[in-house]
């Protein structure tokens, strides 16, 4: 708890004392420590109830499905889940956004952390102007960070005309053409498609947070499939994201379910990714 502390005392610094924040990208933030405030002050079921809409999307083992329905009868316990973000990004028009940041779960409230990772969401604002998750997903690692990384934003698109010239199956088509890129190689990722600020989290790893670290990211495993189950587009045409499952095998061919996540953004009026999560099981 206390280590909790230490590290909500320091994300302030960061927030008063770091880059200047558009006023979305504050709003953003701001729903973020919101939201981990709840599940301190409260409890983590109160917290994500709060914040989860009736289509926000999480996953049960692979397959995603509607997070309502895996904490409308869950039971509040002595557990405590902490998190805060350290990157984010907005889409144009402060509609759409991204949030990524470490989380860390502690068996009972007065208890030191012991599990440890980073979490990923997509907000959306809904008919009331209110964020609300509309899809989260997450990895775990062995240890906690080593110090609290500065909390930073992606830069919005500003090229607003020519935005408009896509469509949500164009960019799914896209996003399909970028898998079968990794299917024919031996690698996760293809670094030319990432925006100068693009992060990689993967299961068992702390994050890869600029395209100059993911040569330090070993790929231990051969992607078998990627099988889409959903997207979305910004109303700015600026933003996208998608996600699935996959299928892989390491160099003894045991076969291992993950599910991904994937935000794209207009970087210099062309479509990258700023965020690629892949989770293992």
């Amino acid at each position: 708890m206390r280590n909790s502390l230490l590290i909500l005392s320091v994300l302030m610094q960061v927030i008063a004392y770091g880059q200047p924040f558009t006023p979305h990208q504050e709003e953003v933030i701001n729903t973020e420590n919101s939201f981990a405030g709840l599940s301190k002050s409260a409890n983590q079921v109160e917290a994500f109830m709060a914040y989860l809409s009736d289509s926000t999307i999480m996953f049960k083992g692979t397959e995603p499905v509607l997070g309502k329905t895996l904490y409308k009868d869950r039971k509040p316990d002595s557990s405590l889940l902490f998190w805060w973000p350290v990157f984010v990004g907005v889409s144009a028009d402060g509609k759409m956004a991204f949030s990524t940041g470490p989380w860390e779960w502690s068996k009972r409230r007065d208890t030191l952390p012991e599990a440890f990772g980073y979490y990923a969401t997509l907000w959306q604002k809904d008919n009331e102007g209110q964020w609300k998750m509309r899809v989260d997903l997450g990895i775990g690692f062995p240890a906690s960070e080593k110090s609290n990384p500065p909390l930073k934003a992606s830069p919005t698109a500003t090229q607003q005309g020519k935005l408009q010239e896509v469509n949500k199956m164009q960019l799914m088509q896209m996003d399909s053409t970028y898998c079968n890129l990794i299917l024919l190689g031996r690698s996760s990722y293809v670094r030319d498609y990432f925006a100068t600020d693009g992060h990689i989290l993967r299961s068992g790893h702390k994050p890869f947070v600029s395209p100059n670290e993911f040569s330090q990211l070993v790929n231990e495993r051969t992607f078998k499939s990627f099988s889409q189950q959903g997207g979305g587009i910004s109303e700015a045409k600026d933003m996208f994201y998608v996600y699935g499952y996959a299928r892989s095998s390491y160099a003894d061919e045991r076969a291992h379910p993950s599910k991904y996540f994937r935000v794209w953004k207009k970087e210099n009026n062309n479509w990258k990714i700023v965020l690629d999560v892949i989770s293992e099981l």
